[in-house]
Parts: C-alpha cells; sequence; structure tokens
C-alpha cells in the first residue's frame, strides 16, 4: 500500500475515534435527570398549529362551558358556539370576530356599563371569579360564574382577556332532575 494513502487512512480512523470518544462524553453528559428536565414537543404539533387555522375553533366548540376572549380594543377575537347562542339568547345582538363588545351591547346601556367594568379590569390582567344573573327580567333570569384571565404574550405583556362562563342557573337543574331520576 502507498505510504500516502496508509497515513491518510490513519489519520481518518484517528479522527473517527476522536469523534467517538466526544459523542460518548456528551452521551454520558446526558443523566437521566437531565433528560427529563428538557422540554420535548413533537414536530407535529407546529404542523398541526401551522397547517390548521381551525384546531382552536375546534377546541373551543367541544368545551362545554361557555369560552371567549377579547382582545385590548374590546373586540373579540375567539369565541364557540356555546357562547354565540347564548348571547344571542340574553342580549339579543349578534357577534362576531372582530366585533365590539361595546358595540355589541349599545342597545343595552346598563349591560355594556356592567360589561366595561368587569371587562376592564380583566383586561387590565385582574383574574377573577364571580357570579351574575344575566337575562330578560320578563322572564327567568340565569345565573352564570364567570371567571377571568388574562392573556399574555411571551414577554409577559396583557394582550386580551379569556371568559370562561358556566350556566349555574342549568347545572341547578339538571341535578335537579338527575335527582328526580
Amino acid at each position: 500500500m502507498n505510504e500516502q494513502v496508509k497515513t491518510k487512512l490513519q489519520q481518518e480512523i484517528q479522527d473517527l475515534r476522536d469523534r467517538l470518544q466526544q459523542a460518548e462524553a456528551e452521551l454520558q453528559a446526558f443523566s437521566p435527570d437531565t433528560v427529563e428536565a428538557m422540554e420535548f414537543e413533537p414536530p407535529e404539533t407546529d404542523n398541526i398549529r401551522r397547517d390548521n387555522p381551525f384546531l382552536l375553533q375546534a377546541i373551543l366548540d367541544n368545551t362545554t362551558d361557555l369560552m371567549v376572549a377579547l382582545d385590548l380594543n374590546w373586540r373579540y377575537i375567539a369565541f364557540n358556539q356555546a357562547y354565540k347562542t347564548e348571547f344571542i339568547k340574553i342580549f339579543g345582538g349578534e357577534i362576531d370576530r372582530g366585533t365590539s363588545l361595546i358595540a355589541a351591547l349599545a342597545h343595552l346601556p346598563q349591560e355594556q356599563a356592567n360589561a366595561q367594568e368587569i371587562w376592564g379590569q380583566a383586561l387590565r390582567g385582574e383574574e377573577f371569579t364571580v357570579i351574575q344573573e344575566f337575562g330578560d327580567s320578563r322572564r327567568d333570569r340565569n345565573k352564570y360564574q364567570l371567571t377571568f384571565h388574562s392573556i399574555r404574550d411571551d414577554r409577559g405583556q396583557i394582550q386580551g382577556a379569556l371568559h370562561i362562563v358556566k350556566n349555574l342557573s342549568q347545572i341547578e337543574v339538571q341535578t335537579q332532575q338527575s335527582i328526580q331520576a
């Protein structure tokens, strides 16, 4: 064998040994605790979020609670069908993404003022739960548990608020029905 080829092969073998030792050292540095502490996100998750704009809406629509989110300009950024249906039933107005909550309640000044007060707290970053009654005063009013959470970006800046609602009157009726059954 040619001396030059032999030297080249020896260098490549040595290089492979060095890389193997480096890889073994890196592998030993990964203790089970280190591996558990690492955050792994399957690549499919990124693809689902990026390629499926309806994922958030599907999640919202498959929840039993009423859910809605507003941006800092009081505009709807997301809500589920349950919320929209209940909003129409209670307030008699149609809503869509981008609709202003304030404008949607313009025909009900007292409800508009109440919404501004309570949502204002949430849009300032307060997180809280209240129980309130809503509905047409000529019919049965329903009691609701409203929970508010702030929506923050990755820097912690408030971007809006999330409102999760349970119809307590409906839960009471269902409980009574199951007791009677």
